[in-house]
């Protein structure tokens, strides 16, 4: 078995870690052999004879010396830092299990040794708090405990405090959960306190450089670390190490050729491929491909050496462009098959698209570029619940120039849209002036965009009529163009004021032209929005079961999409939908619809007559249910987790407004394992984190977990935790 990942992962450690678990199984021995300062890898065969003490060769073929000696023994040989002798180890290793059948071999290594029969364990940084956190939660999360255990060895009385919590997980977070980071800036207690630490981590490699003596010296400081890595890698391998830097989360492999357009196919796919088996890249699965991603500790030491080579401008400039091609061909192919796939991949590239933003900015040359990337992006804005930044970038490029351009309108344009969709409206209200006087000297179809953004202002801004009005005008106005794409984005919010002002039939015609439209073009985004609606035009109808199955038809898509925004539209329709027949279920969805708002930073009063329409079902609802019940089910969604909470939506689950409590003798439902997962999900534990307490895949973790919910009738992990706290919480009266 092969422990492979990045330097500093801590594969030597859980090696020696491991060979400490299992040394009984092995009656001849457990030898350890480090590798890391032989450079000579014909000498390979003789350290390792050394190291299990054959002093002086019986042969002069160490390697067979090797074999006789290991050929009847029961034995375990670790061979740790293999990758740069990758070649001469795997030939050893292979010719070894060849002769001495009751022989195991575990290697750590940057890199696979790639010999038959090799079982390769990919090593994960440590986990990391998710986010701030109190102390009872962060201390369970391993790179804290490891920084809490180094930082007592340098200060003994060292505690996690409400007032250095924050900092901590700062530290931990930034440095990934790397342990040789980790205890590098623990170590730095000695002369600063936990917030200087996370201060000054925007350079890890300035400040991570002191680390224990009698360790190798590549352990001593994470840029030796990572030097010794870079040293491995061929000059082409270098380089493309310090080209890729300049992505930011990720990139996949489209992207990589756009970089290096002069290099030939193959010969660039096997020098990626490589830094993909040196545990450079990290690769992440997609369905039908592969993402690949660094490290940031990996990320910045590239982004050095690409800096000292002079051409990091170069490859910015070639990032920017192929981010804002990226971003034009989702705009132009939005209304096609591939629209599922465009909006997934323009969230997996948000933090590049910030990137080539910034470098418009920062280079002087790219107001243009960055505001037509800007315009492209406000799918991305509006499903992701990222209106705020797109705000702020428009802004910036708005400002840059004021060239009264079809660019500029476009931008304009988009601009009311994000002030009216986060209640910016006297903002949104000098952008449309703008935009009409722009319009004025532009062709006549640009007045299409200035009817479609006084409609959506009027709209968001509380002015039913004169949305009505301006929409319908533009509708019209798309549809002598044949600008489909126009259209729909005006109908959906036509259809939104016919509801307001309860024009069902109208309503229904807008609706029905979207799926007409939506159908031929292949278009789901409009189709989901249009869906919400209809099934609220279908309640004033008093059609209440059409009514649920529109929200939920909408809902699904929304899911596909991964649309935030959506998705919690859909939450609060349905409690309104379902508030007279079912005031429990609504009662809980209208908890769900708040904290599905809450996580994108958008309050529901911000779009046309839903925080007024929710206020008013939660009022009614507490009017019928109990307070209790009505506290418990609006204020924690009824304990569901966003995920339960949308199963719990699509009638896959059902409402868990209260957990009783059971009788001890409940637990015995469960098996000894199936107790134990129960006590990490109390604890907080994600499915990952219980695997890596229990030593388990996380596959069987999650199967415990499914057995647990099953055997126990529940529907989330927020269910089990409380009932594993009241099983365990002592009893009184008896």
């Amino acid at each position: 078995m092969t422990l492979s990942g990045p330097g500093g992962v801590g594969k030597t450690r859980l090696a020696l870690r491991g060979a400490s678990e299992v040394r009984r199984g092995f009656p001849d021995g457990v030898w350890f052999v480090e590798l890391a300062p032989l450079e000579e890898p014909s000498l390979l065969a003789s350290t390792v004879a050394n190291a299990l003490g054959l002093r002086g060769p019986r042969s002069d073929d160490s390697l067979a010396d090797l074999g006789e000696f290991l050929a009847r023994r029961k034995a375990l040989l670790i061979l740790d830092n293999c990758e740069h002798l990758v070649e001469a180890c795997a030939d050893l290793v292979a010719q070894l299990l060849r002769v001495c059948s009751d022989l195991h071999v575990l290697t750590t290594s940057r890199q696979a040794l790639g010999c038959a029969g090799e079982h390769v364990l990919s090593v994960p940084p440590l986990s990391v708090p998710e986010g701030p956190g109190t102390v009872a939660a962060s201390v369970l999360t391993e790179s804290v405990s490891l920084f809490l255990d180094r930082a007592r060895a340098v200060l003994p009385d060292f505690e996690l405090t409400d007032d250095n919590v924050g900092d901590v997980v700062t530290i931990c977070r930034y440095l990934e959960g790397i342990p040789l980071a980790v205890e590098l800036a623990a170590v730095r207690l000695r002369g600063l306190a936990p917030a200087q630490i996370a201060q000054r981590l925007r350079d890890r490699f300035q400040l991570l450089t002191t680390g224990p003596r009698g360790v190798p010296n590549r352990q001593r400081t994470l840029r030796n670390c990572i030097d010794w890595s870079y040293e491995l890698c061929t000059p082409d391998e270098q380089a493309l190490w310090a080209n890729l830097a300049v992505f930011s989360g990720g990139f996949e492999l489209d992207a990589v050729y756009a970089l290096h357009p002069d290099r030939a196919g193959d010969d660039l796919l096997d020098d990626l491929l490589s830094l993909v088996e040196k545990s450079i890249l990290v690769r992440e699965e997609l369905p039908g491909q592969v993402r690949y991603r660094m490290l940031e500790v990996i990320r910045q030491y590239g982004e050095h050496r690409l800096v000292d080579s002079g051409r990091r401008d170069a490859l910015q400039g070639m990032h920017r462009t192929f981010h804002a091609d990226l971003a034009a061909c989702a705009h132009a192919e939005w209304l096609s098959e591939h629209q599922v796939s465009w909006l997934q991949r323009l969230h997996r590239e948000h933090s590049n698209f910030r990137a080539a933003l910034q470098f418009c900015i920062d280079s002087g040359d790219g107001t243009e570029v960055g505001m037509v990337m800007t315009t492209h992006l406000l799918t991305l804005w509006s499903a992701f619940g990222l209106i705020g930044e797109g705000r702020a970038w428009l802004g910036r490029f708005l400002a840059a120039s004021a060239d009264p351009t079809p660019v500029r309108l476009e931008a304009l344009h988009v601009g009311v849209w994000l002030d009216s969709i986060s209640g910016h409206h006297e903002s949104g209200s000098r952008l449309l002036d703008e935009a009409a006087e722009v319009a004025s000297g532009l062709e006549e179809t640009a007045q299409n965009l200035v009817k479609q953004a006084r409609g959506v202002h009027a709209l968001y801004s509380g002015d039913i009529d004169g949305a009505l009005t301006h929409l319908g005008d533009a509708a019209a106005g798309f549809r002598t163009a044949g600008d489909d794409y126009g259209l729909l984005q005006t109908l959906c919010p036509l259809g939104v004021a016919c509801e307001l002002a309860e024009v069902i039939e109208r309503g229904l015609e807008c609706h029905r032209e979207v799926m007409d439209i939506s159908e031929r073009a292949g278009d789901v985004y409009f189709r989901s929005f249009s869906l919400t609606n209809a099934g609220l035009l279908a309640f004033h109808r008093g059609d209440l079961k059409r009514a649920v199955r529109y929200v939920q038809d909408s809902l699904q898509l929304k899911l596909a999409l991964d649309d935030r925004l959506g998705i919690a539209m859909c939450l609060d329709s349905l409690a309104v939908v379902t508030a007279a027949s079912n005031p429990h279920r609504a009662a809980v969805l209208v908890g769900a619809a708040r904290a599905a708002y809450a996580a994108i930073g958008l309050p529901s009063n911000a779009l046309p007559g839903r925080g007024h329409r929710l206020d008013s079902c939660a009022k009614v609802l507490g009017e019928t249910l109990r307070a209790d019940e009505m506290r418990t089910a609006v204020e924690t969604g009824g304990g569901f987790d966003q995920d339960s909470a949308i199963a719990f939506a699509l009638d896959e689950a059902r409402p868990a407004v209260r957990v009783e409590r059971p009788e001890r003798g409940a637990r015995d439902t469960l098996t000894p394992r199936e107790r134990e997962v129960a006590s990490l999900i109390a604890e907080g534990l994600s499915n990952k984190e219980i695997g890596l307490r229990l030593v388990i895949s996380q596959r069987t973790a999650e199967s415990h977990v499914d057995h647990i919910l099953a055997k126990l009738g529940f529907t989330s992990r927020t269910q089990v935790a409380s009932w594993f706290e009241n099983v365990h919480a002592p009893r009184s009266g008896r």
